[in-house]
């Protein structure tokens, strides 16, 4: 079988990626097109995986290896079975299958480990058509750049499988709010001021924080947008805004709840009447 592998020339190498790549193009557009009833395969599998998903990164690897054998089509000795064949040949023609997982893994590190992108405010996985987009655009650069999918996989280690230091992950914390007391200032009645609280994830694992988590009592202060996850050691926004509907001081408490631990920020703002 290695000899058969290492004696393909060049040509034959890029001909056999071109139909792998021109029957993934035909399987997406039969798909969309219903042809043979292949709707019968759910766009998203098991609400969690979008069918996209491995497709962009099957495509992504065949893409990076039609690319690899044009660049060092010279590197092929014509008369004999070169270093490049025997070193290469192989690689190219399991690009197809090693894409599609290195992106369907590396999608799932991305959102359910990392949850930099691609969740919705709840902190489940976006499997809208723009969400769905978005991670075919992750598994395509990964089955594209497999370098990639190897960090990645070693940032998980780092973040789930190896315990750190109490003084690395502040386990006792576990997440702060800046600051923890917010004044929006004068604002004039019917007007609106925006501010936010800054949430700090001291761990190494990824917090949700889906709407539910943010609470702020009905009134003049409201949560203005979602904040969704946060990565270890990273921080995200918590928006608020404040509209006084009288002349008068205004008080209330912003409540910030992950893993049953609540953390707070007194908000407080006066409301003043329009210079007549």
């Amino acid at each position: 079988m290695s000899d058969w592998v290492s004696s393909r020339r060049p040509g034959f190498i890029l001909s056999f990626l071109t139909l792998e790549f021109l029957a993934l193009v035909f399987a997406v557009i039969a798909y969309y097109l219903n042809w043979w009833d292949l709707h019968r395969f759910p766009a998203v599998l098991g609400g969690v995986l979008p069918l996209l998903v491995p497709w962009g990164g099957a495509l992504g690897g065949i893409c990076n290896a039609m690319i690899g054998v044009s660049r060092h089509w010279i590197d092929f000795d014509p008369d004999r079975r070169s270093y490049q064949a025997r070193r290469w040949n192989a690689w190219y023609l399991v690009q197809l299958p090693i894409g599609a997982a290195f992106g369907t893994v590396a999608t799932l590190i991305v959102v359910l480990f990392l949850g930099s992108i691609g969740t919705t405010a709840t902190g489940d996985i976006d499997i809208t058509p723009r969400g769905v987009a978005v991670l075919f655009v992750i598994a395509f650069v990964i089955g594209y750049r497999q370098d990639v999918f190897r960090r990645l996989v070693e940032r998980v280690v780092d973040v789930v499988l190896v315990p750190g230091t109490s003084a690395e992950t502040h386990d006792d914390e576990g997440f702060s709010l800046t600051p923890t007391r917010l004044d929006f200032g004068k604002v004039t009645v019917g007007s609106v001021e925006h501010n936010k609280v800054v949430v700090k994830n001291h761990g190494r694992g990824l917090i949700r924080l889906p709407s539910a988590a943010v609470e702020v009592p009905k009134g003049a202060f409201k949560v203005t947008g979602p904040v969704g996850n946060i990565a270890g050691g990273a921080t995200a926004s918590v928006l608020l805004s404040f509209s006084p509907t009288a002349a008068e001081a205004y008080k209330t408490t912003l409540t910030v709840t992950v893993d049953g631990k609540a953390r707070t920020v007194i908000l407080t703002g006066m409301g003043v009447a329009e210079a007549g």
